[in-house]
This record gives C-alpha cells, structure tokens and sequence, in this order.
C-alpha cells in the first residue's frame, strides 16, 4: 500500500474515532480492518487487490478503501466519478470501493469514513458522540 496515504487515512482514523488498524485474517495480510470499539462492527477495510478485482485492466495491485455510505442515491452518485467502484467483498448495495491512487482527495475519503463510521455505529455510539451536523 502506498505508506504515505495510508499512513493519513490510519492516523485520521485513530484521531477521530480511536480505532485502530487490525489485521484479523492471517492468509490475507494485505487487508487492514478498523471496527468500532463497542460492537466491533468494521467500518472500513483497506486493502490491496489486483486491479481485476475492481473490474479494471490488468492484474498489477492497486490500494484500496472499502466503506459504507448507507445511501442507495448517494452511492449510485459516487459511482459515477473515476476512482469510485462498487463495494468490494460487501453488499454492493450500500458500500463503495475507494481507489488510493491520488484520483480521490484526503478530504473526500475523510468524508467517506465519517460517513461509514456513522452508518455502521450503533445507537449507543450515536447517543455517546453526537455525530457531526446533529442538533441536539
């Protein structure tokens, strides 16, 4: 994986929700999963894959991001833009598959965590940490 993003989605993603990188399947350590802490609910995996995986040419490894957007509109939106591919390995319904090759900004995939963060936390969580945007 390509350290330097990864490197700033894994600390983004200790910073804000304090979960951290776990590697849970020994034949596959190139997948790097976060859960949330009180259900252990995953809500991204990082991974790299062949290329074919994701429905490209060729089978060189590209990085990976899978999360949840919980939004049949919004993913059918994502979709539509380069490096925004249907979710890889979940429902495809509601999950989308993020390429880290530079085609999608930090700031877009920041979005997409927080996102799948709040669309796999569980009421507990939610009724904890306010989620961003919320009145209350």
């Amino acid at each position: 994986m390509h350290d330097t993003l990864l490197s700033r989605i894994v600390q983004y993603i200790r910073d804000q929700y304090g979960a951290e990188a776990e590697r849970p399947w020994a034949k596959a350590p190139a997948y790097i999963v976060f859960r949330h802490k009180d259900q252990k609910r995953m809500f991204c995996i990082a991974a790299t894959v062949p290329a074919a995986k994701l429905g490209m040419a060729g089978n060189d490894p590209v990085d990976i991001l899978t999360v949840k957007v919980g939004d049949a509109l919004l993913r059918d939106t994502l979709l539509q833009q380069k490096g925004i591919f249907p979710g890889l390995g979940f429902g495809q319904r509601n999950w989308i598959t993020v390429l880290l090759d530079g085609s999608i900004s930090m700031e877009d995939i920041q979005f997409f965590i927080d996102r799948s963060f709040w669309a796999t936390a569980s009421a507990k969580t939610r009724k904890a940490r306010q989620q961003p945007g919320a009145e209350g």
